[in-house]
This record gives C-alpha cells, structure tokens and sequence, in this order.
C-alpha cells in the first residue's frame, strides 16, 4: 500500500504501519497529535526529531509496499 492509504488507518483506527524489512513500525499518537516512529531497538519519538528528514520522507513518498496491523 502507499502510505496515503495506510496513514487514514493510522490516525482513525489506531493501526500501525512498517515497511517490510522494518524490525519497528510507525504510529500516531493522538495524545501528542503526531506520528511517532518506534524503533527495532526500543527507541520511541516524533516524527518531528528524527535526525535525517530527507531520509524518512523517501519512505514516505517512494514506497507502496507498506503494511497495516493492529496493535495488540
């Protein structure tokens, strides 16, 4: 999926996206009102803080392979 259809289940249902050879996942925080993205190796935080900007809007624009699931 790209990420404009996966992002409605994110922000209304609670769901989570990750790409496939993600070990984390993507979410949004409706506390914070933000997606947050948490790492493989337990690392929590806002989409706003990562370090390399550019980087992450790749995954966001050039891929159509991301996947939903719900939190358990």
């Amino acid at each position: 999926m790209k990420f404009n259809q996966v992002y409605p289940y994110m922000k209304s249902r609670g769901y989570r996206a990750k790409l496939p050879e993600w070990g984390g996942y993507w979410y949004w925080s409706h506390g914070e009102d933000t997606l947050r993205i948490y790492t493989k190796h337990g690392e929590d935080f806002d989409i706003r803080e990562t370090n390399d900007v550019d980087y992450t809007l790749q995954f966001i624009v050039h891929r159509d392979d991301w996947e939903i699931f719900a939190p358990e």
